[in-house]
C-alpha cells in the first residue's frame, strides 16, 4: 500500500513538473539558450531579423507573423507571435487557433471570448506557465491584431527585473537613438513623423543632415497594451528644392534598437522628392521651417 501511494505521489509530481512544458512554443524547452532557440526557430521557418539591446530575438515567419523570443540569464522565458497583415482574415485565424488550443489543452482557465465582441482573449495555465490568445479588431487608433503569448515559468521574475532596471536607469544610460528633442512635423491617424531639433547638422543655409523619426501605430507587447513600430533615419534635407536622401535607418522594436541597421552607401544615395500634399511632403516642409529657426 505504501509503495502504491509513493508511486501515485511520484506520478503527480512528474505531472506537475511536466505541466509548463505543455505550453512551450513548438517544443522548445523553457530555459533553452538564445543560440538554441534561434536555430530551432529558423528550422521551422522563422527567419531571424535581429537582436535588440537586451538580447531578445526578433523573427519573421509564415503568414507575415512577427515573433519575439525573450530570455533571462538562464534562457528562454517568453515567446510572442503577432499577426497584423491581412486584417480581414484575422478573425477566422483567431477562431481556428482557439479551436485548436481548446482541442489540445481543454477549456481555457480564463476567457471573455463570448462576452466581449471587441477584445477577446483566452488564457491557459499549467503550473507557472501561461498561454494567452488575444484578438483585438481595429479601433481606437489601433490596427487589428492577433497575438499568441507563451509565458514560461521564469517570465514574471524577468519582466519585474527589467521594469526595476528601467526605473533605476539614469539619463546617461538612455538610448539616444530612440529619444531626442523631437518636433512633430506630421501627425495622422496611423503615422507620426518627427524631426530632432537638437541633433542635426546645418550643411549650408538651406540644407541639413537631420534625424527623422516615423512611428506607425500598432498593438505591441507593453504593460499598457499599446505600442508602435518605428524607424529613425539620418536623412539629408534640401530645403531649397524640397527633396531628401537617406543615409542610415535604425529599426526600433518598442523603444529598443535592433542590432542591425540599413546603411546606404554614399554612391547609392539618391535624392527623392515627396508627392505634393503627402505626409512626407508636409513633414519635410515643416521640418525645414523649424530647423531653419534653430540657432
Amino acid at each position: 500500500m505504501i509503495r502504491r501511494i509513493l508511486l501515485v505521489l511520484a506520478a503527480l509530481a512528474a505531472a506537475v513538473d511536466d505541466a509548463p512544458a505543455q505550453l512551450e512554443f513548438r517544443g522548445i524547452a523553457w530555459g533553452t539558450p538564445p543560440d538554441g532557440v534561434r536555430a530551432a526557430l529558423e528550422r521551422v521557418g522563422h527567419p531571424f531579423r535581429g537582436m535588440d539591446e537586451v538580447g531578445d530575438q526578433v523573427f519573421g515567419g509564415p503568414g507575415s507573423v512577427d515573433l519575439v523570443a525573450m530570455f533571462d540569464s538562464a534562457g528562454l522565458v517568453y515567446v510572442e507571435q503577432q499577426w497584423r497583415e491581412g486584417p480581414d482574415g484575422l478573425p477566422a485565424r483567431s477562431a481556428r487557433l482557439a479551436d485548436s488550443l481548446r482541442a489540445h489543452l481543454g477549456a481555457p482557465d480564463t476567457a471573455n471570448a463570448d462576452g466581449d465582441e471587441y477584445e477577446r482573449f483566452m488564457v491557459w495555465r499549467r503550473g507557472q506557465a501561461e498561454l494567452e490568445l488575444f484578438f483585438r479588431p481595429r479601433g481606437g487608433g489601433l490596427d487589428t491584431a492577433l497575438t499568441v503569448r507563451h509565458h514560461g515559468p521564469g517570465w514574471g521574475a524577468e519582466d519585474l527585473r527589467r521594469a526595476e532596471a528601467w526605473d533605476a536607469r539614469g539619463e546617461s544610460d538612455a538610448d539616444t537613438i530612440g529619444y531626442g528633442e523631437y518636433h512633430q512635423a506630421f501627425g495622422g491617424f496611423r503615422t507620426l513623423i518627427r524631426v530632432d531639433t537638437v541633433r542635426f547638422t546645418r550643411l549650408d543655409p538651406h540644407r541639413f543632415l537631420a534625424r527623422v523619426r516615423e512611428d506607425r501605430m500598432q498593438m505591441r507587447r507593453l504593460p499598457n497594451g499599446l505600442m508602435y513600430g518605428a524607424t529613425v533615419t539620418d536623412v539629408e534635407l534640401d530645403c531649397r528644392q524640397m527633396r531628401t536622401r537617406a543615409h542610415r535607418t535604425f529599426y526600433l522594436y518598442n523603444v529598443r534598437v535592433l542590432a542591425h541597421t540599413e546603411q546606404v552607401r554614399e554612391a547609392d544615395r539618391r535624392w527623392a522628392q515627396p508627392v505634393p500634399g503627402s505626409p512626407d511632403d508636409i513633414a519635410l516642409r515643416d521640418a525645414c521651417e523649424v530647423l531653419g529657426r534653430q540657432p
